[in-house]
């Protein structure tokens, strides 16, 4: 049975066995493995760099306290991310952004693992891929659902219609370029073009629910 949450990456035969220490520990940790936190462990030199998608803040905390308490660890870097952290930067992003120009309460924003969904409507489909692309940016972010409407009777009088960022050119399914690097989720690389994808499929509309 596969004990891990996540994948290890070591130097040597005693870094092996601490990532493997704090893998075990992760997956006996009840609240780490139900919520589906995927969380990978470097080890180098007893040196241990902690990356990946988490629910909460608290369980970030965590994952970083076991790893603190494992023999042999010399000290923890936690380079991993919460979705509770993602969803409040990328909804201040959004409300502070002049290229959305967007009320607070006109769209929905909701988390799973690095993975955010968007719901609600906006003016123009110009505003729609600017609040896709800038969240895209958000470290820790893997994936945007933009499930935006496009209702041009909510763009404001004397709004440009095309607003958006500029040389950013998508549509439905698209990629774009971002400028976060490649780091290691649930064990694969996860490539530095991030992705925006179309609207919410039922098995995405459920993950993000949770």
């Amino acid at each position: 049975m596969d004990t891990r949450i996540g994948k290890i990456f070591v130097t040597d035969q005693m870094d092996n066995i601490i990532a493997s220490s704090i893998q075990e520990q992760f997956y006996n940790y009840n609240p780490l493995r139900v919520s589906g936190s995927a969380i990978d462990v470097e080890v180098q030199g007893g040196e241990v760099t902690l990356t990946g998608n988490v629910r909460s803040r608290v369980m970030r905390a965590v994952a970083e306290k076991i790893a603190r308490n494992t023999h042999g660890v010399r000290s923890v870097k936690n380079k991993s991310f919460s979705d509770t952290e993602i969803e409040e930067k990328a909804a201040v992003r959004v409300a502070m952004d002049p290229r959305t120009d967007l009320m607070t309460d006109q769209i929905k924003l909701s988390t799973y693992m690095g993975m955010v969904g968007l719901a609600g409507a906006v003016g123009s489909q110009g505003i729609k891929d600017a609040v896709g692309q800038m969240i895209l940016e958000i470290p820790g972010v893997r994936e945007v659902v933009n499930d935006l409407k496009v209702e041009a009777s909510l763009l404001r009088k004397g709004a440009d219609a095309n607003a958006g960022p500029v040389g950013v050119v998508m549509g439905v399914g698209a990629e774009a370029e971002t400028p976060k690097g490649p780091h290691r989720i649930e064990g694969r690389p996860v490539s530095p073009k991030g992705k925006i994808s179309a609207p919410l499929s039922t098995e995405r509309r459920a993950m993000l629910s949770k």
